[in-house]
């Protein structure tokens, strides 16, 4: 299953704007259907939105009007803002170890009242009790302008945001934008932006993590706001957490990037969403053989491995590819919570390569799944999620 947010359409060439509407797909993407939505304010762009990795009927999204709760896959949603300075929303991340953890990203604004310009801040805030509670968390060193966050996958506690220079016209400081690291789940930050190049007018707008390998981000820059002169320089990537960034802008002809993502099923394959000028797809080459489970298919596999499934969660079926080094007799089942065996997929002898096999689905409840692997030397099992 795949849930998107739209903030308009268009038909025969003309916008229609459709605020406030989440559609769902559960055929790969292929048709569409909206979810009713009760509970979000009609008028609300939508942002972004988080999966609750332990019981995906939960939602959580980021709009204009603040964050807003699901219980029911989306049915009906319950505003949550206690604690929030303003309600434009524009990230929001689940810790993958504790779901009633989460952060969410707060741009900033300005107020021109009686020939006077007022700023209100935005930043980093933090729930511990699944949304009913926020406090912020990025005092040390404020970012009050925060356009995108980050979690790495394997240690929850580090975190990365991405942020906008912003000038406080109520404190008249100008803040700096770039991207900012914790490790320590929030609770202290580092400026983490060398090799942007000038720090003056640096907006960083999107983050993406590798997820086989967290010390891998990329960064998009955009434009900012009402400037005469374009500041949007691109993508970059760090190969070591953050200390250092490199430009990688080979083939992509629009600087100012407003979104970038890895694919699930290939992490050396990027595509970046630009400011007006399209949408851009390319290959890190670096990535290519930056270990074992990043081989061609061309060649003899190294080691045994077994790939997170695609697409996850899912409704009716996924995909699960696996490769072997040597031949083996490979047996691959999957699990229910409690351990119990649920289907058998493979329970044969392979020969040396490359191999995908899917699981089909529909007979089996919503919940959370385990498939393991048991080949000749080597064991491995990994979680999916079935949403129906």
């Amino acid at each position: 299953m795949t849930l998107v947010m739209f903030e308009h359409n268009v038909q025969n060439w003309e916008i229609v704007e459709e605020k406030g509407v989440i559609y769902k797909s559960t055929d790969y993407g292929e048709s569409w259907s909206k979810i009713q939505n009760t509970g979000i304010n009609s008028n609300a762009l939508i942002y972004s939105m988080a999966i609750d990795p332990n019981d995906p009927t939960v939602l959580y999204v980021a709009t204009e009007y603040g964050v807003y709760k699901s219980a029911d896959a989306g049915n009906t949603w319950q505003s949550k803002i206690t604690g929030l300075p303003h309600l434009d929303t524009r990230n929001i991340i689940i810790d993958p170890a504790n779901s009633n953890i989460l952060y969410v990203g707060i741009e900033s604004y300005n107020e021109f009242y009686d020939e006077n310009w007022t700023s209100v801040q935005g930043g980093i805030y933090k729930t511990s009790d699944g949304g009913q509670n926020w406090i912020r968390i990025d005092t040390n060193p404020p970012q009050p302008s925060v356009s995108d966050l980050a979690i790495n996958p394997t240690n929850p506690d580090i975190i990365y945001s991405a942020t906008r220079e912003m000038y406080d016209h109520s404190q008249q400081i100008m803040y700096r934008g770039g991207v900012y690291k914790s490790t320590d789940g929030g609770n202290n930050w580092i400026e983490r932006s060398n090799g942007f190049g000038d720090i003056e007018n640096l907006n960083v707008g999107s983050l993406a993590i590798n997820p086989q390998n967290p010390e891998i981000i990329y960064a998009g820059t955009f434009d900012r706001f009402y400037h005469d002169e374009s500041s949007g320089r691109g993508v970059f990537k760090s190969t070591n957490g953050g200390v250092t960034w490199t430009q990688m802008n080979t083939g992509l002809s629009h600087l100012s990037t407003n979104i970038i993502t890895i694919d699930p099923s290939d992490h050396s394959r990027l595509y970046v969403g630009t400011d007006g000028n399209g949408a851009f797809t390319g290959i890190d080459d670096a990535l290519i053989n930056i270990d074992d489970q990043y081989e061609t298919k061309s060649q003899i596999p190294k080691k045994a491995y077994i790939e997170q499934n695609y697409p996850n969660p899912f409704n009716s079926s996924t995909v699960i590819n696996y490769q072997l080094p040597e031949q083996s007799f490979v047996k691959i089942t999957i699990h229910d919570i409690t351990g119990r065996l649920v289907e058998t997929l493979v329970n044969d002898r392979k020969d040396v390569g490359y191999y995908s096999i899917k699981w089909n689905a529909e007979n089996v409840d919503s919940g959370i799944y385990f498939y393991r692997i048991d080949a000749e030397g080597f064991s491995s099992i990994k979680k999916c999620v079935v949403v129906k």
